[in-house]
């Protein structure tokens, strides 16, 4: 476990030990300016049992306990609730009824404890193939909302996860572990799940994943709105790569100023999609249309002498001007730049091989370019002060 300066320098560092293995899936701060962490430590009777463990402000190890049965169990996610207490959200293969099939989580998992991390009750949901709790968070009123995936009967693949028989899924539990709904979203279709799950203002719920496309046969980004009892308000997919089999991943999303939505995962490209694995962040406004969709490369800036498909932006950094590599000699049909708010800052149609910022503030910008084929490059250029 670290804390940073918000700088990203070492305030201090603790290492957790007490077995063959243990992972930390999620921290969180507690009232007292601790930290709480779940996750998964390995046991001599099971597989894998849930993990608790509460720290003091300087990582100082309190307590840690232990939930489980013979078999495999995880907390992929945990927070505080509004009697000091806390919840833990994951997935189970020693209880429920979907513990007893060779599939990776069995059933989704939930306990409550109180704040010294004793259980006070526990829940599972889900059917005889395979269900999971990814994330869940406490709402303002006291309940429990969570996020994952309900996974539906296949005669060809009766116990697996994930083969055609998914979909997104969201519960809500009040204080004593109560159902107040269950509902599914989408298609049941390949890798259908929900990452993450936020609560709104007003109630609303947002939630991001993602969907399996059927016609590209590739994976896409996937925002979610509802009220707070669930029901849906809109649903939209996104994608950055365009190709069969190639991944669009979305992890987490926040709530902006203006109404809208920042959502960061990540792209994974296969042929004839170009590029490697970059870190992905997309805006959407209020409805969830898209307003800038931007990679960003996750090793540095993109050198125009060595991009990979004969195209790229030089010099970057620049402190104004900025030209093209255009190896392929493809006409380029249109260029768009936004800032890192989303705006549109540059936008040309026609053959130019120019992009002038001169005029704009220094900083971050992503530039989108279209060629004659239909191809489409993306990246981010940076402008400095001269």
């Amino acid at each position: 476990l670290y804390k940073l300066t918000n700088d990203g320098d070492s305030i201090w560092m603790q290492h957790y030990f007490e077995s063959r293995y243990q992972s930390g899936w999620q921290c969180k701060p507690t009232r007292d300016n601790g930290f709480i962490i779940c996750g998964q430590t390995d046991t001599i009777d099971s597989l894998g049992d849930v993990l608790i463990m509460k720290t003091d402000s300087n990582g100082i190890k309190q307590w840690e306990k232990h939930y489980g049965g013979t078999n495999t169990e995880i907390a992929l996610a945990i927070d505080t609730c509004l009697d000091g207490g806390f919840i833990l959200i994951g997935g189970t293969r020693s209880f429920g009824v979907g513990g007893g099939h060779s599939n990776q989580f069995g059933n989704c998992y939930v306990i409550k404890t109180d704040s010294l991390g004793n259980e006070q009750w526990s829940r599972t949901f889900g059917d005889i193939y395979e269900e999971v709790f990814w994330n869940g968070i406490t709402c303002r009123d006291g309940n429990f909302v969570l996020a994952g995936l309900y996974t539906y009967f296949d005669p060809y693949y009766p116990t697996s996860c994930c083969t055609s028989i998914c979909k997104l899924y969201i519960a809500k539990l009040d204080t004593a572990g109560n159902t107040i709904f269950e509902k599914t979203y989408g298609r049941k279709e390949d890798l259908n799940w929900l990452y993450s799950i936020k609560e709104l203002d007003n109630g609303d719920l947002i939630a991001t994943g993602w969907y399996w496309d059927t016609i590209v046969h590739n994976i896409r980004g996937v925002i979610l709105k509802t009220n707070s009892m669930g029901d849906s308000l809109w649903m939209h997919t996104y994608e950055n790569l365009h190709g069969p089999y190639s991944d669009n991943y979305l992890y987490d999303i926040a709530p902006t100023n203006d109404g809208g939505f920042i959502a960061v995962g990540f792209v994974a490209p296969v042929q004839p999609d170009t590029g490697q694995q970059d870190i992905w962040i997309l805006r959407v406004d209020s409805n969830g249309c898209e307003i800038a969709n931007c990679v960003i490369n996750s090793i540095g800036e993109i050198n125009y002498s060595n991009a990979s498909d004969g195209f790229g932006v030089y010099p970057n950094p620049s402190t104004g001007k900025f030209y093209f590599k255009n190896s392929k000699y493809e006409d380029i049909e249109k260029i768009e730049v936004y800032s890192y708010t989303g705006q549109c800052v540059f936008m040309s149609t026609g053959n130019k091989e120019e992009i002038d910022l001169s005029s704009y503030d220094t900083g971050i910008y992503f530039y989108k370019i279209i060629a004659n084929d239909k191809t489409v490059w993306q990246g981010k250029m940076m402008k400095i002060s001269e």
